[in-house]
């Protein structure tokens, strides 16, 4: 059985595919150095003072049982053609109004959480921190960039005979 940790290999986005997206499990250490004060010193008004983000959080499972992509997902569509499930199903899909440094929750299925902070957002990039946790704690924690409009897929945890996928898209 695989951990969560070991499955957020993928990570997708939507049509075209954005080459510099790129997340990594943060160690510890990185985690602290992700609350740090701002570049340029903290200046009030900048632009990462200022940054407003809409994130669109879906949550999907998905199984091998029969041949169904939700009609929510049709952009993800030939991306998910990759994975070795044939089945998707949107579970959940909330939009979170974000400001720099702010976090928004929201349970997933499975007894979990998604916790999603907008570190920095300024021209046509974004980045957040997604935090994926239960009872017990931290299951993952990665830092993702994301172009304007694009999205970005966090494979997940084990649920119900499939995975939990948890696509986010940015937009501002």
């Amino acid at each position: 059985m695989r951990t969560l940790s070991t499955a957020l290999l993928a990570l997708l986005a939507t049509a075209p595919l954005a080459p510099e997206l790129m997340a990594q499990q943060r160690p510890a250490r990185s985690q602290q150095l992700a609350q740090a004060a701002p570049r340029g010193g903290g200046k009030k008004g900048g632009s990462r003072a200022a940054a407003k983000v809409s994130a669109e959080v879906m949550v999907v499972h998905a199984t091998e049982d029969g041949d169904y992509v939700d009609p929510k997902l049709r952009d993800l569509e030939r991306h998910l053609q990759h994975l070795k499930y044939s089945s998707y199903r949107v579970l959940t899909d909330e939009t979170l109004e974000l400001s720099v440094d702010s976090s928004k929750m929201i349970d997933v299925q499975g007894d979990r959480d998604v916790t999603l902070t907008l570190l920095s957002a300024n021209g046509d990039k974004a980045r957040f921190r997604v935090r994926v946790s239960n009872k017990q704690g931290n299951l993952a924690d990665i830092t993702v960039s994301v172009s304007k409009g694009r999205t970005f897929v966090v494979s997940g945890p084990n649920y119900q005979g499939g995975i939990l996928l948890i696509p986010i898209t940015a937009r501002f």
